[in-house]
């Protein structure tokens, strides 16, 4: 095929082409409605005990007797 063909039916091809995108970008944007879903949730705070506390995993109090005095007079534990 000659050049000058080819570049032609290159040309109809675009052409062709951009014709069948344009009805699917309005169908897209008529398509577009606002979700039903409900309203995301609320994540967990880490809570009012922070780091303060010296309880390792064990349940073990790990601090002086002054510092878990004072977090007992606090009731951060028990």
């Amino acid at each position: 095929m000659p050049l000058v063909k080819a570049l032609r039916e290159i040309g109809k091809l675009e052409a062709r082409f951009e014709q069948e995108d344009k009805p699917k970008a309005k169908v897209a944007k008529e398509s577009v409605s606002r979700s039903t879903a409900p309203s995301p949730i609320r994540p967990l705070n880490g809570g009012k005990i922070g780091n303060d506390v010296l309880i390792d995993t064990n349940g073990e109090f790990q601090g002086s007797y002054a510092q878990w005095k004072a977090a007992r007079m606090a009731n951060k534990i028990r």
